[in-house]
């Protein structure tokens, strides 16, 4: 998870001269990907990412006792890496032991998503790496209107967390998930420190935005997993198909109303202003309502054909001047204070 957040966009951040997510140009600030000062700088970030994504990861699966085993393996699979030192760790190709940590999902509980065991993999990786990334987009977003580093720190838990968990309370499904599972707690934290400490240097640095291409298209696929995990719940506990479609559409999106509202700007779903963010897991959302109920097609396939349409409706939105209908406020009326045209 920190490891695509962090280290893995840098190799993408600005894969053609002159392309900026924002639409500004980026010559300027483009860090030469491939030069040996830029790698020598990057290793130490690498090894530390990566050391804190192992410790993390074998302390949930194994407990204290089998920390020291589990990052062996993990140590002894990245040693074959050539493009980074020999003695930094890394995770191996067999992954199937890797996986068993990351059985609890933002759902709730333990109960498989899907029958299919690789698919159920690929939404425990992608919930884990959700997390982070909105963790950091609260961490950024609070940094930025001036808290303090506990102010970060709750803005990114709130920013990651907050959708799963008002739609539990509103369930009233039990314990809420990450209560069920720490190491959503520990992502958030482990994200917020080095989001605090790090990003400045890296957008100071290199040129790095939060805005960035790979940032917002990784996004997009973890609200397109996050809007069938949501349903899913919903359907589980044999709700209503509004309710459903609702609860998905609560899991991708609240945590960042609650975001906004909290730094005091105006909630970027809600307004017009720039690209569309909600209305894309929606999309999703009443297809996997749909798909489950209405044919005949397995779980694994509703829901892949619902996080591709979540998927592509929000990457094409990407620099799109689409919005949904809206009243012509004049810029007296208007409460927002911004009347800002941007594409993100």
């Amino acid at each position: 998870m920190l490891i695509g957040l962090y280290v893995g966009s840098s190799s993408v951040l600005y894969p053609f001269p002159g392309l900026n997510f924002t639409g500004e140009s980026n010559k300027a600030m483009s860090p030469p990907l491939f030069s040996f000062k830029y790698i020598l700088k990057m290793r130490s970030f690498v090894r530390f990412f990566l050391t804190m994504a192992c410790l993390l990861h074998c302390t949930n699966a194994r407990g204290a006792n089998g920390i020291t085993a589990g990052c062996d393996k993990v140590s002894q699979g990245l040693r074959t890496c050539s493009f980074l030192p020999k003695n930094t760790p890394h995770f191996s190709s067999d992954c199937s032991d890797c996986v068993t940590a990351l059985l609890s999902l933002r759902g709730g509980g333990r109960n498989v998503l899907l029958s299919d065991s690789s698919m159920n993999k690929f939404f425990n990786v992608v919930d884990l790496f959700g997390t982070g990334l909105f963790a950091f987009s609260g961490a950024v977003t609070a940094a930025k209107t001036g808290m303090d580093i506990m102010g970060v720190l709750i803005v990114a838990t709130i920013t990651a967390v907050g959708g799963g968990t008002v739609r539990d309370v509103l369930l009233d499904s039990g314990t809420v998930f990450w209560m069920q599972t720490a190491v959503y707690l520990r992502i958030c934290i482990t994200t917020a420190v080095l989001t605090f400490f790090l990003w400045p240097k890296l957008e100071k640095q290199f040129g790095w935005k939060d805005s960035a291409l790979p940032i917002c298209t990784a996004d997009a696929l973890c609200i397109g997993a996050f809007s069938v995990i949501g349903t899913q719940k919903a359907i589980s506990l044999g709700m209503k198909p509004p309710v459903q479609v609702a609860c998905g559409l609560m899991t991708c999106c609240f945590g960042g109303i609650i975001r906004d509202v909290i730094c005091m700007q105006p909630p970027r779903v809600l307004y017009p202003y720039r690209t569309l963010y909600a209305t894309p897991p929606l999309l999703g959302s009443i297809m996997y309502a749909l798909l489950t109920s209405q044919t005949g097609l397995s779980m694994a396939e509703a829901a892949l054909s619902s996080i591709l349409v979540t998927f592509l409706t929000r990457v094409l939105s990407f620099n799109s001047p689409r919005r949904l209908p809206c009243w012509q406020v004049t810029e007296g009326e208007s409460n927002t204070g911004s009347k800002s045209v941007g594409r993100v």
